[in-house]
């Protein structure tokens, strides 16, 4: 299994049982708008502050930390789905969708694609960057077209 994946099940899982238990929920949800953009905002600042000042060497982030934020991801996520919400209205746009159907997909080529990319030295100009952003992303519609056409089959 790749270690990436292992390292976050939790998400996964967590995410799969959100999906499955509010798919149906969020058109009767009673959140002030205000309430709403202001805990995203906070969810935003404090991602920007754990990118910034959270090792990733460290016990806690392993322990519980990556729970923590996948329980918080959550709630972000949840309270994106809210037809009021000016932030989910916002993010429901093709751009934004194009990434959320293929996140997985970038997810589990983005490391691969990085490190072989940094093992052939093509990680020190900009455009090396945008080879790799461009790679990552025809991989991932690749396999999600291919994972598609599998399972149709099967299902048929």
């Amino acid at each position: 299994m790749y270690y990436g994946t292992l390292c976050r099940i939790h998400a996964l899982l967590l995410g799969a049982w959100a999906g499955r238990r509010f798919a149906r929920e969020t058109k009767h949800m009673h959140i002030r708008p205000a309430l709403s953009v202001s805990y995203l905002v906070l969810f935003a600042a404090v991602t920007v502050v754990i990118y910034l000042k959270v090792s990733g060497q460290m016990k806690f982030v392993y322990h519980i930390g990556m729970v923590l934020y996948a329980l918080a991801s959550l709630l972000a996520v949840w309270l994106l789905c809210d037809e009021k919400n000016p932030a989910g209205r916002i993010l429901d746009n093709e751009p934004f969708a194009f990434f959320s159907r293929y996140s997985y997909e970038i997810y589990l080529w983005q490391y691969p694609v990085l490190v072989v990319c940094g093992s052939l030295k093509l990680s020190s100009a900009f455009w090396h960057y945008l080879l790799q952003a461009a790679v990552i992303l025809i991989l991932s519609v690749w396999t999600h077209t291919v994972t598609d056409i599998i399972f149709q089959k099967k299902r048929v």
